[in-house]
């Protein structure tokens, strides 16, 4: 492209989808004398970037009239002819990197990024680097759109294409004609009148949004049935279920049902980031999360989740006579609405999502590694938090088993769980070398409850000897009359709080803990489908012969539910990745399972070198049952999964923060595990820049 500025301009106005315009025009566009248009315009460059008056304006516009693209800088790739001649002499990587950079700002997507990358510079079309098409897209991309309908082409604007591509029309003349054929006789004004089709989008773009949304109401799929599809305005939207109304942007809403009985809703924002988050559900399910929709929605990610199959709470009575319900819960029903939700989101936004991922804690943490051993290739990316892969171990040898020790006389009442707390932390706390209500890491504390066991008789301050017993019993764990372990027990630390053992473990009465709200419906119900099951008849010991109920149990459900397989072959083989966590005082699940699953995995795939490649556990010191306790608990393990995905960034550790009265008050670092957070020695131990990750 040798000429002089003259020509260049020339060859703008031959070449470019709809820059052929004067200076007269530009004139006209910037309401500006000539001498006040840039010199970079009338160079070439992106006419749309005139000066930062004319910005101000267009950005002041309402966003019916305006689009996302337009405010950030219309068509900004029609470069100078200095730019075009350094990107195609360049390397495709770094073509690639300056595309993404920023030099052809449109929005391009990962598939055309990709296209152009694996192309030497030669390859890229002269007409690309003449600057005819501003997304730098192939003439096949082109032809593809220029034979869709309006509408479709509408959708692939919204969804990041070239915002040029205006009507099939000038698609089909310029896409068959080379740059020097391309007539430049075309009026201005003509030519601006498409450019506004696309540029501002005007009112059909919101009359588009919505008949598309509209649309997927009659999308077929198998075995789908699309329930409702419609367009929720930005603002004030309150989701079934929501005590007050949340801020949400602009997004599509689509509920559907899966045969025979999985509902789901997937919420897809008018401005896409191209991504699918998947969120998990919490006890036995029954219900869509749709509080846990609205953070990745408004962080611009389509997001998902199902009710697993039934509807209802906790109290099991759904499964009775329903094994499909059953199935659907344990691990079918996450993974076809994962299907549904990828065929969706093609068909609304014209594209497949350029990475989809996972997030769930605590039944959502099972959900998580059931995608990751049983349908390896269903998420790029996946957050298990505090996860119940050890489904019906967990269920006999911690829910029931706990709610057995908690039994007459052994039973402790909530009032006394703050001298219990009290007294692990006089012994232990300090272990770290910081005295701060937080156990780093609770298996170095060997508290003995018997050191608070009552002198004579009962006091509020002490336990006496058959609650000391049950505090032993949860320490240990179930196990079989053998001495075989059923299910890891419950760490010391983080008794107290209402995220502690008053909830979970005394309740308000014998049988009437967390434990048991959770465990006994479940064994009720699914396990033994006897409505009249009395939980005190459940058999640990195998008699002569006959097997225990632990045994009938794994039986039964182990291959619906267990997801301990440590071998995550297919899942790193797809490229997955995942990020696992588990809170240190969880008084719900031990979080010593996640140790020791994390540890045969690590035995499995290769030490733990190869699967901290893919794979890292973060132990969070403090923290309960997905959330809360003393230590920091808060944290976006979502953010560092999509770097790592996206960007390669392992994390080598994650900030979390705890907040009083919502007022942050500590942070502190998360570490992978094997590694623990440890105090420098100088400098509030209540900020993460005084502590550093070591190996223990």
């Amino acid at each position: 492209m040798n000429g002089s500025p003259v020509k260049t301009r020339l060859l703008t106005r031959a070449a470019r989808c709809w820059a052929f315009v004067s200076q007269s025009v530009l004139t006209t566009l910037a309401s500006r004398p000539p001498a006040r248009v840039s010199v970079q315009t009338r160079a070439g460059r992106c006419w749309a970037f005139v000066s930062r008056a004319v910005h101000t304006t267009l950005a002041s516009r309402p966003l019916a009239l305006l689009s996302t693209q337009t405010r950030a800088g219309w068509c900004c790739t029609f470069v100078s002819r200095k730019v075009h001649t350094t990107l195609a002499s360049r390397p495709p990587a770094l073509l690639s990197a300056q595309i993404r950079a920023g030099r052809c700002w449109t929005f391009v997507s990962r598939a055309v990024l990709t296209t152009l990358a694996s192309r030497p510079p030669a390859r890229v079309s002269a007409q690309t680097r003449a600057g005819r098409c501003c997304t730098f897209v192939s003439q096949s991309v082109l032809t593809t759109l220029a034979s869709r309908p309006r509408a479709r082409v509408s959708a692939q604007i919204r969804a990041g294409w070239c915002c040029t591509f205006v009507s099939r029309k000038v698609h089909t003349t310029l896409a068959s004609r080379p740059p020097a054929r391309v007539s430049a006789g075309f009026h201005a004004t003509r030519l601006l009148t498409r450019a506004a089709q696309c540029l501002a989008f005007v009112a059909f773009v919101a009359s588009a949004d919505a008949q598309n949304c509209d649309s997927i109401a009659k999308l077929a799929l198998p075995d789908v049935t699309i329930t409702q599809a419609a367009s929720v305005p930005a603002g004030k939207f309150t989701f079934p279920g929501g005590r007050n109304a949340v801020e949400v942007p602009a997004f599509c809403r689509v509920a559907g049902t899966i045969k025979p009985e999985v509902s789901f809703e997937i919420w897809m924002p008018e401005r896409w980031n191209k991504k699918l988050l998947t969120v998990g559900n919490g006890g036995l399910a029954g219900t869509i999360s749709y509080g846990a929709m609205v953070a990745p929605l408004s962080k611009g990610y389509a997001t998902s989740s199902t009710d697993t199959g039934h509807k209802a709470d906790n109290d099991g009575h759904w499964a009775a006579g329903h094994m499909e319900r059953v199935i659907d819960f344990a691990h079918r029903a996450v993974h076809v609405t994962t299907q549904a939700d990828k065929a969706i989101l093609a068909a609304f936004y014209g594209n497949s999502p350029a990475h989809a991922y996972f997030s769930g804690c605590s039944q959502g943490g099972q959900e998580a590694m059931t995608e990751a051993q049983r349908y390896p290739r269903d998420y790029d990316g996946i957050v298990a938090g505090d996860p119940a892969n050890n489904w019906v171990h967990h269920y006999v040898g911690a829910h029931l088993w706990i709610t057995l020790a908690m039994q007459k006389d052994a039973y402790i009442p909530a009032s006394k769980i703050p001298a219990l707390a009290e007294a692990v932390n006089n012994a232990c706390d300090a272990l770290d070398g910081i005295k701060d209500g937080i156990l780093n890491d609770p298996r170095k504390c060997h508290f003995d409850p018997a050191s608070i066991q009552c002198k004579n008789g009962d006091a509020p301050n002490c336990l006496t000897a058959p609650q000391v017993d049950a505090v032993r019993k949860i320490y240990q764990g179930g196990r079989t009359p053998e001495g075989d372990q059923i299910f890891p027990g419950i760490v010391p630390g983080g008794e107290a709080g209402p995220g502690g053992w008053a909830r979970w473990i005394a309740g308000s009465g014998p049988g009437e803990s967390g434990h048991a709200g959770l465990g006994l419906p479940f064994l009720r119900y699914v396990l033994f489908e006897n409505p009249d099951w009395d939980y005190h008849s459940f058999r640990y010991a195998r008699v002569n012969g006959v097997d225990s109920d632990v045994d009938f149990a794994d039986h039964k459900l182990g291959p619906i539910f267990t997801n301990m397989n440590p071998d995550l072959g297919a899942f790193q083989a797809g490229g997955g990745k995942m990020i696992h966590y588990h809170g240190w005082s969880d008084p719900d699940i031990s979080p010593l399972n996640s140790v020791n699953y994390y540890e045969s995995v690590m035995a499995k795939m290769g030490g733990l070198s190869e699967t901290k490649r893919f794979y890292r556990l973060f132990m969070v010191p403090g923290m309960q049952h997905c959330t809360g306790g003393p230590g920091p608990a808060t944290f976006d393990m979502v953010e560092a999964l999509d770097q790592w995905v996206e960007h390669g960034n392992a994390p080598e550790q994650i900030i979390a923060s705890h907040a009083t009265a919502g007022k942050v008050d500590r942070t502190r670092p998360l570490c992978p595990f094997p590694q623990e957070a440890r105090w420098k020695g100088t400098g509030s131990s209540d900020q993460a820049e005084n502590f550093v990750c070591v190996q223990p």
